[in-house]
């Protein structure tokens, strides 16, 4: 399979399963006034979501977001090896995390301030979380291709 689009899967993958902590940590634990998911919402609509298209579109620019990354973290691997991937998984997400508040904090974006340490440290399991199951999926997929060899 072409890295490029084995990337671009398993970053859809990471993406998706990146926003289950988020929306628990917000909706069901009520804990987290801000997630990873907002950047999406912000970045494709200028605002937060409001309503179901809202988080449709905001759902969109976070899986194609998460497939670009997808695609940068595949080549990473591909560059240097599979050894200690969730490691390396994890720290990508957190990486991510990092250049994302840097760049919403350099660019103020108007709608996205994050005031509170739960919130930033929530953001922070989203991305982790998006990483390692970057990285999981990652190995899965890898092993499965040198069975079918």
């Amino acid at each position: 399979m072409d890295t490029t689009k084995l990337g671009a899967i398993l970053g859809t993958i990471g993406a998706a399963a990146g926003i289950i902590p988020g929306v628990l940590a917000r909706r069901v634990f009520m804990i987290a006034r801000v997630i990873f998911l907002d950047y999406a919402a912000v970045l494709t609509l200028g605002h937060k979501v409001n309503n179901i298209w809202d988080w449709i579109i905001a759902v969109i620019g976070h899986l194609i977001f998460g497939a670009f990354l997808g695609i940068v973290f595949a080549f990473f691997i591909k560059n240097t090896s599979s050894e200690s991937s969730i490691l390396k998984g994890g720290g990508f997400g957190a990486f991510i995390w990092l250049l994302t508040l840097a760049l919403a904090t350099f660019f103020k974006i108007s709608h996205f301030r994050v005031t509170h340490p739960f919130d930033c440290f929530f953001i922070l399991i989203d991305a982790v979380c998006y990483g390692v199951v970057l990285a999981l999926s990652y190995r899965y997929i890898f092993n499965k291709r040198k069975y079918w060899r």
